[in-house]
């Protein structure tokens, strides 16, 4: 499976001896690793393997030559949720791209290094735009665009698979304050609807939604004097996108 590295362990299965004659004394003797020429995830990768001989009493008997080279199979690495994370956001309106950070540590030739990077992965959102819990898609690969103006996922990433992360929306704060409204004594109390002031953003057509308005208990012929308290704000408390 793919590592980053481009040592390869050999066992004694990995290389065997032809053409001794039965009886003689002779073994193979050969590194316990050998060397790719790169470290991606591909099929029959050529491995360098070191100086082998031959030992036992029969050894002079023989002389020691490749007869077909040593190949490897590099499986690609599969994803995890774990390697992936995403920021959280706000309510903001609009569909939310929050910011995805891959990492998957590891050591190689003494270096600690990250092995995956964008160009071995593409991802999608979705559930992005209401409060709540949005979703990342993170397939391994990249889109790429063909010949006919095709989107096809390319083959050349070194991991697997696919993976679905998820990340928190929160409700935009916002805060209502009621302000002093007046009326004269003897006339009709008049609207106070617009006696508020609004702190925070209100997002495209979310104000009708939210259904903000003033309302009071006063009437045409209480007596004149101030009132304390008697501009009640409402508003839709059952919206998803605002903490009000």
């Amino acid at each position: 499976v793919y590592d980053g590295t481009k040592l390869v362990e050999l066992t004694a299965e990995d290389a065997i001896l032809l053409g001794v004659m039965d009886g003689d004394d002779v073994s193979l003797t050969a590194p316990a690793a050998g060397k790719m020429y790169s470290n991606f995830a591909r099929n029959n990768k050529p491995v360098q393997i070191g100086a082998s001989q031959i030992t036992g009493s029969a050894a002079s008997d023989y002389s020691l030559e490749p007869n077909e080279p040593v190949t490897v199979n590099i499986m690609k690495k599969p994803l995890t949720e774990s390697m992936f994370s995403v920021a959280d956001c706000v309510y903001n309106g609009s569909a939310q791209t929050p910011a995805v950070t891959a990492s998957d540590p590891a050591t190689v030739d003494g270096k600690s290094v990250n092995l995956i990077n964008t160009d071995d992965y593409s991802y999608t959102y979705s559930n992005n735009i209401h409060a709540g819990t949005g979703t990342v898609t993170v397939t391994a690969g990249r889109v790429e665009t063909d010949a006919d103006g095709n989107k096809v996922m390319s083959d050349d990433s070194d991991y697997s698979g696919t993976v679905t992360k998820t990340f928190k929306i929160a409700k935009a704060p916002v805060t209502i304050k009621a302000r002093t409204a007046s009326s004269v004594y003897g006339e009709d109390i008049t609207d106070v609807t617009g006696y508020y002031d609004v702190t925070g953003s209100i997002y495209n057509e979310d104000a009708a939604n939210l259904a903000i308005k003033g309302v009071t208990a006063l009437k045409k012929g209480y007596d004149a004097k101030t009132y304390p308290g008697a501009v009640t704000i409402s508003f839709n408390k059952e919206n998803t996108d605002y903490d009000v």
